[in-house]
């Protein structure tokens, strides 16, 4: 079991690393904001499940994935 303080530096190490491979990568993490008018395009689309839509880590999945298809023209 680690003390808080050895728990706090492997958080924010574990947190850099991920952010050095998706830098590696090319990616990057923006914040963007949504509202109920996306959250229905998304479900209408098919992108997000009706019962995924109070759930942030769906709703950011749907959105990428929306992304990615329209970078490849689809």
């Amino acid at each position: 079991m680690l003390d808080p303080s050895q728990a706090r530096r492997l958080k924010r190490r574990q947190r850099n690393q991920r952010y050095l491979a998706r830098l590696r990568s090319g990616q990057t993490v923006v914040r963007v904001t949504v509202d109920e008018r996306i959250i229905g395009f998304l479900i209408r689309s098919e992108w997000l499940l009706d019962r995924e839509a109070g759930d942030n880590a769906k709703i950011a999945d749907a959105i990428e994935r929306l992304l990615a298809e329209a970078c490849e023209g689809g």
